[in-house]
């Protein structure tokens, strides 16, 4: 699972999927998403990887922001970012492979939102100081409101993994 993260990092930046400006756009076009509200909604899984990959990408920019400042005191803001971002990560994956996602797909997808986020976060970074506004700040904040349902998603995996 390892070695797919890396390949996408490696993937050119290929526009694919919906693409709404932000998850909070993706969430209101999409009707049967009630994931914030419902952690029992049923829904279409290719809009769960969808999503757990855009919260992958947003976090994983957020920790190259972090990891820019370097600064002592943001040594647990840096853990804590790269446990949620596993857990985006992983579920998203698991899901993926469960419904034979091309890997290629599964890197486009990941490696448009994420050279999306860094581009927001430059910008942010110039005009304001601070790489946590616009775009990245509204995703951050809706990926934290559907943490519990992606580390529900884990916990399911897990569960099924070790008692095959």
């Amino acid at each position: 699972m390892q070695s797919l993260f890396l390949f996408l990092l490696l993937v050119p930046n290929l526009v694919l999927g919906d693409n709404s400006k932000t998850l909070i756009e993706f969430i209101a076009n999409h009707p049967k998403w009630h994931m914030i509200n419902d952690p029992d909604w049923i829904i279409d899984e290719d809009n769960i990887i969808q999503i757990g990959l855009r919260c992958t990408a947003v976090h994983d920019v957020a920790i190259l922001h972090v990891y820019k400042k370097n600064e002592s005191e943001l040594y647990e803001v840096k853990d804590a970012l790269k446990k949620v971002t596993k857990i985006f990560m992983t579920s998203s994956l698991a899901i993926a492979e469960e419904n034979n996602w091309d890997s290629n797909i599964v890197n486009e997808k990941y490696s448009f939102w994420r050279d999306k986020y860094i581009n927001n976060a430059k910008e942010n970074e110039l005009k304001y100081s601070n790489f946590r506004r616009g775009l990245v700040d509204t995703d951050i904040s809706v990926c934290a409101k559907i943490l519990p349902f992606f580390s529900e998603i884990l916990k399911k995996k897990i569960n099924r993994n070790q008692n095959d």
